[in-house]
C-alpha cells in the first residue's frame, strides 16, 4: 500500500484527563475553564495570605499591660513600712510612678532568666520612676525575668513605657485634693495623649474607697497604646475619684 492511502483501520485515543471540566466547543462558553482557573486560585492565595497573617500576629510577641502607681496613695497606707523609705520618706515627692510592666501573656518557663540580685547600677537608674529596690527587684522576678528579655531590655521598655504616658498638667504636682470621676480622669488623659481611648486604660481606686490607686494603660509590642482585651475593667465604686494632693 502507498504511504498517500487512507488507513482502514484509524487509531482511537483515550481523552486526556484535565484538572477542570472541559466544556465542549458548540457550548459557545470557551472561556469558563479560564475563570474557573482563576477562581480557584484566588482561593488558594487568600487562604496562603490568612495563614501568613495569623503567622505573623503569632510571632508579633506579648502586649504588656503598664501599671501607674499614684505615690501619695500608696504613701498614706505604707509609708511607714521600711521598704518604703526612699519613696515616701526621701527628699523627692512623687505623684506617678511604675508600678509595673506586665506581659499579658507569660512565655514558657524555658524563657525564664535565672533568679538573682539586679545589678546595683540598673537598681539605680530605675529609681527616678519606681522609687524602691524591693520593688525594682520583686517587678524582674515577678514579670520581668520570664519576659524573654535580659535584665537592661526589660527596664530599657520599662522606662520607655512610662515616657510614653503623658501625665496631665492637673495631676503633674497637685497640692490639694482632687474630686472626680473616671469619665473625666480619663479624658484628661486622653487630651494629653492623643490617640489614647478609653478603652485602653482602666481606673483602680482603694478597695473599700474612692481614693485613686493606679491607672493601667495597655500596649502592644512597640509600647504603642492599643484596646484592651478584654474590655477594662475600672474598679472605682460608682466611679467617683478622690486624688490625693502630692505633699
Amino acid at each position: 500500500m502507498g504511504r498517500s492511502g487512507s488507513n482502514p483501520h484509524p487509531r482511537h485515543f483515550a481523552p486526556i484527563a484535565t484538572p477542570w471540566p472541559v466544556i465542549p466547543p458548540s457550548s459557545g462558553n470557551m472561556a469558563m475553564p479560564r475563570r474557573l482557573i482563576l477562581l480557584v486560585l484566588f482561593c488558594l492565595l487568600s487562604l496562603s495570605g490568612a495563614h501568613a497573617q495569623q503567622g505573623a500576629r503569632r510571632q508579633e510577641g506579648p502586649a504588656f499591660l503598664l501599671s501607674l502607681s499614684w505615690s501619695p496613695d500608696y504613701c498614706a497606707h505604707h509609708g511607714h513600712e521600711r521598704t518604703a523609705r526612699s519613696q515616701c520618706r526621701g527628699r523627692t515627692a512623687y505623684g506617678f510612678i511604675v508600678h509595673g510592666l506586665w506581659p499579658e501573656e507569660e512565655p514558657a518557663q524555658a524563657a525564664c532568666r535565672p533568679a538573682g540580685s539586679l545589678p546595683p547600677p540598673l537598681v539605680e537608674r530605675m529609681m527616678p520612676i519606681m522609687p524602691s529596690a524591693g520593688l525594682i527587684e520583686h517587678e524582674w522576678a515577678t514579670h520581668g525575668r520570664c519576659s524573654g528579655f535580659s535584665a537592661d531590655d526589660y527596664f530599657d521598655r520599662v522606662s520607655q513605657a512610662f515616657l510614653k504616658v503623658q501625665i496631665p498638667d492637673r495631676l503633674q504636682h497637685p497640692d490639694g485634693l482632687i474630686v472626680t470621676d473616671v469619665v473625666h480622669l480619663k479624658r484628661w488623659f486622653q487630651e494629653a495623649n492623643p490617640g489614647l481611648q478609653s478603652a485602653m486604660m482602666s481606673v483602680h481606686c482603694e478597695a473599700r474607697g474612692t481614693n485613686l490607686r493606679e491607672i493601667r494603660f495597655c500596649m502592644g509590642k512597640a509600647l504603642d497604646f492599643r484596646p484592651c482585651a478584654p474590655a477594662p475593667n475600672d474598679q472605682c465604686p460608682n466611679g467617683a475619684v478622690r486624688i490625693a494632693p502630692v505633699p
